[in-house]
């Protein structure tokens, strides 16, 4: 590996147990915050940090490793406040490697010893290390509360039923790999049985991807989500929970359902052997059979998390007229600050975008009517709403050599609080996500200036799918709870959720990708073609 020239120095005395003291004396802080804007998990690029601190650190480890012990690593606790007054809680695995020797991505520091030191070493993101991934598999083994730097019970170890079958199914040789699809959370892969996803992002109160794994554990024979192995505790210095990690089983797979459904619907829309259908050719049975297996076992899905009236935590309750209310002025809201980040943005569009967004500006008063019209069309709080995935689509679902499906990541939108992540929607929300994301994989195969043909080839694929896609879901909610409104108000707020998916897609793609913002500029118009 090169050598990094702009790595900073962390000062270090005594030995490498000690880091703990340097990082509550604020060395650490300082080393981590600078490393910390050039992470792809780090999602406040944009936002000004004023001060950080270490809150808490955490000993792991150390392991047996050729012959000698290796360690001990640290799981790091760094509060970080920002211009604007808010606060955010990151979790840092670290380690120690001789200098070079990782990526340039690893390596935090260059640490300078006072005193006699190992020399030449840096500081460096400990799940880039092996060892440290065996450490903390090896911490499943110590089921209950653990000490660290701020006391005994600092750091808390929950193993599952199944966790047993699934070490069971792993070799305690295996190397651990960092797994480089992700962006929010960091995952390990232990060979082909478990997968340690450590959260970046620390937010007080239990993670809902674990709480959710939690529910359904006993659901694991419909195999509808990865079977949960356990988790990673920390906690506030107020005694408020924290999830650092979380163990799962791997699930052996053809990849995401985003890159499945994108690889296959090109291959079906350059197909012109087959007439001007993809559902006339052979891919076009493919995706067929896909689309009914999702929407089947999305309803699967919502009726599971539905199955326990006693648990106030996931027990359906009545979708109130207040409910609706509520969702239309969040709507309402939402519309208004998207539409002025549009028209502040028109100039910097994609040629082929703009007569879209120009549009839409001209036509925010009908959007306006849009929403309202749904409601008083009688939309009075029908159904019930659950616990949801909350943040549904393509890429949240693994296609298995069977291709089956299997659902993951139920932590919802990644920039919303915990406790309104943990709220209950009417199910449509996820039937939104999913909606929205086969429009987005629809228009995702096309080139930046696609033939006509292969355009409506896409757009009839698109309206297709989606009719196949809630037909299959609503007739498998038929057998199971009654948990939708009446169909004539499933539509109406279906068209409410669509459009707060859309407005939330612009918004990201005006700030992240705009050379996508022609996508949920579409959906919108489309909205308004349909009512």
């Amino acid at each position: 590996m090169s050598e990094s020239p702009s790595l900073p120095v962390l000062s270090l005395s005594g030995s490498w147990k000690d880091l703990p003291h340097t990082g509550l004396s604020g060395e650490l802080a300082r080393v981590l915050s600078a490393y910390m804007p050039g992470c792809r998990w780090f999602g406040s690029k944009s936002r000004e940090i004023v001060f950080s601190e270490v809150e808490s650190v955490h000993p792991v480890g150390p392991v047996r490793s050729g012959g000698g012990e290796v360690g001990p690593f640290f799981l790091c606790v760094l509060l970080v406040s920002y211009r604007d007054g808010t606060t955010e809680r990151y979790l840092f695995p670290l380690g120690q490697s001789a200098s070079g020797r990782l990526e340039s991505k690893a390596r935090i520091a260059r640490i300078e010893w006072r005193g006699e030191g190992p020399g030449n070493t840096e500081l460096v993101d400990g799940l880039y290390l092996p060892e440290m991934g065996r450490a903390l598999l090896d911490l499943f083994g110590r089921s209950g509360a653990l000490s660290g730097e701020q006391g005994e019970g600092s750091l808390g170890i929950l193993t599952a039923e199944a966790f047993d079958r699934l070490r069971r199914s792993s070799s305690p040789d295996e190397e651990p790999v960092l797994f480089r699809g992700e962006q929010s959370n960091s995952s390990l892969l232990f060979g082909g049985s478990l997968m340690l996803k450590c959260f970046r992002r620390l937010e007080p109160g239990i993670n809902p991807d674990l709480e959710v794994g939690m529910f359904l554990e006993e659901e694991t024979r419909s195999r509808i989500i990865a079977p949960l192995g356990g988790a990673i505790l920390g906690k506030t210095p107020a005694g408020e929970p924290l999830t650092f990690a979380m163990l799962q089983g791997f699930v052996a797979n053809r990849g995401d359902g985003w890159s499945w459904m994108r690889d296959t619907l090109k291959k079906g829309v350059l197909d012109s052997e087959h007439g001007e259908r993809v559902s006339s050719g052979p891919f076009g049975e493919k995706l067929s059979r896909m689309v009914l297996r999702i929407g089947t076992r999305t309803a699967e899905l919502h009726q599971s998390l539905a199955r326990d009236p006693e648990d106030p935590d996931f027990a359906p309750v009545p979708l109130t007229p207040e409910d609706v209310g509520e969702l239309v002025r969040s709507v309402g809201a939402r519309m208004e600050k998207t539409f002025a980040l549009l028209e502040r943005n028109l100039d910097r569009l994609p040629p082929e975008a703009r007569p879209d967004g120009e549009t839409v500006l001209e036509r925010v008063s009908e959007l306006r009517g849009l929403i309202g019209l749904r409601v008083q069309s009688g939309i009075l709080g029908e159904g019930y709403k659950i616990r949801c995935h909350g943040d549904f689509h393509l890429g949240q679902l693994l296609v298995t050599p069977e291709e089956d499906v299997v659902f993951l990541d139920f932590e919802g939108e990644p920039a919303l609080p915990i406790a309104e992540r943990r709220r209950k929607s009417s199910p449509l929300l996820d039937l939104a996500g999913m909606l929205r994301s086969l429009h987005y994989v629809s228009r995702s195969v096309l080139g930046s200036s696609p033939d006509p043909a292969e355009t409506l080839k896409s757009h009839r694929w698109f309206v297709e799918s989606s009719e196949s896609y809630l037909s299959a879901y609503f007739r498998k909610m038929e057998s199971g709870r009654d948990l939708l409104p009446s169909r004539g108000s499933i539509f109406r707020l279906l068209t409410v959720y669509l459009l707060r998916k859309a407005l939330y897609e612009l918004e990201y793609e005006l700030d992240n990708r705009p050379d996508w913002v022609g996508i949920p500029l579409v959906g919108i118009l489309t909205l308004l073609a349909e009512r």
